[in-house]
């Protein structure tokens, strides 16, 4: 498979012009100009700029060593364009060159230009980061934040893989790399920036790394999102002193707060599951809740805003529920899942679950189950919440145990992703840790997945499509 790039799908930088008034005819001398600069810390990257002497938008046009060619999104009409060419192969020569398409829908085109990529940072290389061979090429990208596992060397926050499993991103922070934080997870926003939770609170940032917003709240834990507001949506610890009634005995229980944070690192909302919720379900397996010094009651790890109906949805792993809280008023609207306000119609619920979503009509989730005899699921349920049922109306078993982590998204071409990224601590060579792409009818489109001695687990994964092929008309431009 040829080589990808990302496109910057964030604003790019474009100085619009209003075309002045002229009864002469316009000049059709049209020129178009493209440099390229080295990106900071980012050596898969180049970062353009383009000159015109008449407005219109651009693209940039990407020809890898073996003739294929991809672009750049267009921008805003503009005399002045920079634009970030991001997701390319290390140590690879392109050819680049600023695709400019004026308001009669005329093509022009600048010179080609060569560049050539360098190669991985070392803390790649070194980690011996290993993704097994895909059983089909794939279109997209693949974002993940890699946790380093028992003591093996720190990775990139950030990486981002091609159908052929080549690395064609990353996001490094050394100063990141002392931070003990297991639980990496990194969203991919719709926006075109790139989210990443922190120890102590979220930061977003854009392709080229650099930072756009960063929240500090201490004990910030699983996930986080960036709003539409530019608010963060995340997860933070909860504890309560609480006494059971018939014994007498006092215990720490830990729960769960979500809270919205301002740019200017307010907390400007926040929902508490101890005060919507009975500290004496301990859910169905209470050798998983009793940890040192506390129960761990709810253990939420997932978050989805749902902008349409102002709603959120949690994962409260070690309830086994997705609650769905009412933003505008703080409202508990229901409860998914086994004991909850739904009834199944078909198939089964889920238990210990991660990453749930809010899709068209219903949700998704990966089940990773209660035991090693069982075999993790990604799972679709139809919701009709007039009615209060559910019915499973896709389900794909990933053959193995996932104990931890793990995700599910349903992707724009009704496929699904899912990210199997952990398993059983004695699982052997064959286990199969990593990224899938699924249809609707259950056949694997396409997979990758780490080998068994890749020191490292996933806890969610997104795939982007900042890629596009050129049109056939772009493809004539001389």
């Amino acid at each position: 498979m040829a080589s990808l790039f990302l496109i910057a799908a964030c604003p790019v930088e474009a100085d619009v012009q209003q075309r002045p008034v002229d009864s002469a005819e316009p000049s059709r001398d049209f020129a178009v100009s493209l440099s390229l600069a080295e990106v900071d810390g980012l050596t898969l990257a180049a970062l353009s700029s383009v000159e015109l002497n008449f407005e219109a938008e651009v693209a940039i046009q990407v020809v890898d060593p073996s003739g294929t060619s991809r672009r750049t999104a267009y921008t805003a009409a503009g005399r002045r364009h920079s634009i970030p060419v991001v997701g390319l192969r290390a140590d690879t020569a392109y050819q680049l060159r600023a695709l400019a398409r004026d308001g009669d829908g005329a093509y022009h085109a600048s010179e080609w230009t060569g560049w050539s990529t360098g190669a991985l940072p070392d803390a790649l290389l070194d980690a011996d980061f290993a993704i097994g061979t895909a059983s089909e090429s794939d279109e997209g990208v693949t974002l993940f934040a890699p946790s380093p596992l028992y003591g093996s060397p720190q990775l990139p926050y950030v990486v981002g893989i091609d159908g052929e499993g080549e690395v064609v991103y990353y996001y490094d922070d050394p100063e990141l790399y002392d931070v003990d934080e297991t639980n990496r997870q990194v969203r991919a926003q719709d926006d075109g920036m790139i989210g990443l939770l922190l120890p102590e609170g979220f930061r977003a940032f854009d392709v080229l790394g650099r930072t756009r917003l960063a929240v500090s709240k201490p004990d910030v834990h699983h996930d986080a999102l960036l709003m539409p507001s530019g608010n963060v949506l995340a997860l933070a610890y909860d504890d309560h002193e609480v006494t059971d009634e018939l014994t007498g005995e006092t215990s720490i229980v830990r729960g769960d707060v979500v809270v919205e944070i301002s740019p200017e690192n307010e907390t400007v909302w926040s929902w508490a599951a101890y005060d919507h919720l009975d500290t004496d379900r301990m859910g169905e397996y209470t050798e998983d809740f009793e940890t040192a010094g506390f129960l761990d009651w709810t253990h939420a790890n997932a978050l989805d805003y749902d902008p349409d109906t102002d709603r959120i949805m949690i994962s409260l792993r070690n309830q086994s529920w997705l609650a769905m809280v009412d933003h505008a008023t703080g409202e508990l609207l229901s409860r998914m899942g086994p004991g909850g306000d739904y009834a199944l119609q078909g198939g089964d619920w889920f238990h210990l679950q991660h990453g749930a979503s809010v899709v068209d009509g219903g949700v998704t989730v990966f089940d990773n189950g209660y035991d090693d005899a069982y075999h993790s699921r990604a799972i679709h349920y139809l919701v009709d919440e007039r009615g209060l049922t559910a019915t499973e109306a896709w389900v794909y078993d990933v053959g193995f145990y996932a104990r931890t982590m793990g995700d599910v998204d349903l992707l724009p071409d009704g496929s699904y992703l899912v990210t199997a990224g952990a398993s059983d601590p004695a699982a052997t060579a064959d286990d199969r840790r990593g990224f899938y792409r699924i249809g609707p009818d259950g056949a694997t489109l396409w997979s990758a997945w780490l080998t068994h001695s890749s020191m490292f687990e996933v806890f969610r994964a997104d795939r982007t499509y900042w890629l596009f092929e050129l049109d056939e008309i772009e493809a004539a431009v001389p």
